[in-house]
């Protein structure tokens, strides 16, 4: 069997792992604590988003590099093509952390949420 068609967890179980690792850890990172504000929630999560999103393309630049030495100078000789094509790689596995992230904002919205009624409550005579 060639050795360039075999998959091994470098290629989707380790991939996997930092795309959730990341969509689950930046937006705690990035979401203040005392954040009474869905439109800050949902700017830090759509950033979350976009980042994943090129971490994820440079992963399958990695892995596409790993397979094949010239992928660096295909990137050079035409970088919007190719970036392109990584950033749609991304875009699929998104699939699979996209829901994930989802949770993780509706996690935020309920925190948010649940620091606006503390406060009416402490405004209440």
């Amino acid at each position: 069997m060639n050795a360039y068609l075999t998959s091994d967890f470098r290629d989707f179980g380790l991939t996997m792992a930092v795309m959730l690792a990341l969509v689950i850890l930046v937006p705690r990172w990035l979401i203040p604590p005392d954040s009474v504000s869905h439109r800050v929630v949902a700017m830090r999560i759509l950033s979350t988003a976009a980042l994943a999103l090129m971490v994820g393309g440079v992963i399958f630049f990695l892995q596409y590099a790993r397979l094949n030495a010239g992928e660096g100078t295909l990137l050079l000789r035409e970088p919007v093509g190719r970036v392109g094509f990584f950033l749609g790689r991304s875009a699929l596995i998104a699939m699979l952390w996209g829901p994930v992230l989802g949770f993780v904002w509706l996690r935020a919205a309920q925190a948010v949420e649940r620091r606006r009624d503390e406060k009416m409550v402490e405004m209440a005579p």
